[in-house]
C-alpha cells in the first residue's frame, strides 16, 4: 500500500482478515470534548475534535456520523479526504451558529437553515467547489443516529442540488424540485412501508387467511389477472405504478440520469448503509 493510499476505481478497500472486533472510535478528550480517531489507508491518523466547533449540542451525534463515514465502513479512507469533509462541516456549524433562530440540536434545523448555509458557500466559492463543499456535510448529516438525525426535508435541500450543473437554468424552480422530490420520497416511504407490512405477515406462521393467500402468490411466482391475487401481489412485490416515484427520488439524491438508472445492474456493494457502487 503506498502512502497515498490505494482506494481509486477498480481496487476495493482494504479490508481486515477473518474476524476482528472494532474499537469505538468515538471517545471524550480529558478537557471534556468529543473526539473521532481516524486511521487512514495512506498510513496516516489524526484526531478530529469537537473542542473548537460551535454548537455543541450538535457534537455528540456528529461524531458518531464522522466515525461512520471515515471508519472502516466509510467512504473517506486517506487523510486529505477526511480533512475535506472536516473543513465544511466546522464552516458548517460556524454558519448556523450566526443565524437568527440557532438550531442547538440537529433536530431543530429547518429547510431555512440549509439554504442560508449552501447559499453562504456558494457566494464565496466556484460553483462546482461549492456544491462539492456542501455535499461532504449532507454526507455526513445523512450518517447521524434516529436520535439525533436532521429533518429530511432540511437535508434534501443539501443533496438534490448536483455538483457542476448551473443553478439558474431552465427546468424546475427550488420550490418546484422540493415538492417533486417530496412527493416521490413519500410514495417510495409508503410502498417500503406496504411492502414491509405485506412481507410481516408472509413471515408470520398465524397470520391467517390474508398471509395464506400472499403465501400462495410469493410461491407460485405470476399474479394472474385476477383481482384478489394481484391486491395480494401488491403487498409483497412493486407494481407498475411504483417505480416512477423511486427512478424521480434516484434521479435526485444520486445525480444520475434516468436512461442511466434504467440500466443499472441489481449487484452492488453497500458502504455506510446506503449503495456505494454497482458492479
Amino acid at each position: 500500500m503506498s502512502a497515498r493510499g490505494s482506494t481509486r476505481p477498480g481496487v476495493r478497500a482494504a479490508l481486515p482478515n477473518g474476524d476482528y472486533e472494532v474499537r469505538s472510535a468515538v471517545y471524550r478528550s480529558p478537557g471534556g470534548s468529543v473526539c473521532v480517531d481516524f486511521e487512514g489507508e495512506d498510513g496516516r491518523s489524526r484526531t478530529f475534535d469537537f473542542a473548537h466547533c460551535e454548537l455543541p449540542g450538535w457534537h455528540e451525534d456528529l461524531a458518531v456520523a464522522v466515525a461512520a463515514r471515515i471508519g472502516p465502513g466509510g467512504g473517506l479512507r486517506t487523510t486529505s479526504s477526511a480533512l475535506a469533509m472536516w473543513n465544511p462541516l466546522q464552516r458548517f456549524l460556524r454558519t448556523l451558529a450566526g443565524v437568527d433562530e440557532v438550531p442547538r440540536r440537529p433536530e431543530q434545523m429547518r429547510v431555512e437553515h440549509a439554504e442560508y448555509f449552501a447559499d453562504s458557500v456558494a457566494a464565496t466559492m466556484q460553483e462546482l467547489y461549492a456544491w462539492r463543499f456542501v455535499e461532504h456535510v449532507a454526507d455526513v448529516l445523512r450518517l447521524m443516529p434516529p436520535t439525533g438525525r436532521v429533518p429530511n426535508e432540511a437535508l434534501d435541500v443539501l443533496r438534490v442540488r448536483i455538483p457542476g450543473q448551473p443553478r439558474h437554468v431552465t427546468g424546475y424552480s427550488e420550490g418546484e424540485l422540493r415538492r417533486l422530490v417530496a412527493a416521490a420520497r413519500a410514495d417510495v416511504a409508503t410502498m417500503r412501508e406496504r411492502i414491509t407490512h405485506g412481507r410481516g405477515l408472509l413471515a408470520a406462521p398465524d397470520g391467517g387467511p390474508d398471509a395464506e393467500r400472499l403465501r400462495t402468490v410469493a410461491e407460485g411466482g405470476r399474479l394472474g389477472l385476477m383481482r384478489e391475487t394481484r391486491a395480494a401481489g401488491r403487498m409483497i412485490f412493486p407494481m407498475r405504478d411504483d417505480p416512477p416515484g423511486m427512478f424521480v427520488l434516484m434521479a435526485a439524491v444520486s445525480g444520475r440520469n434516468i436512461e442511466t438508472i434504467k440500466e443499472l445492474p441489481a449487484e452492488h456493494q453497500v458502504i455506510e448503509g446506503r449503495r456505494s457502487r454497482w458492479c
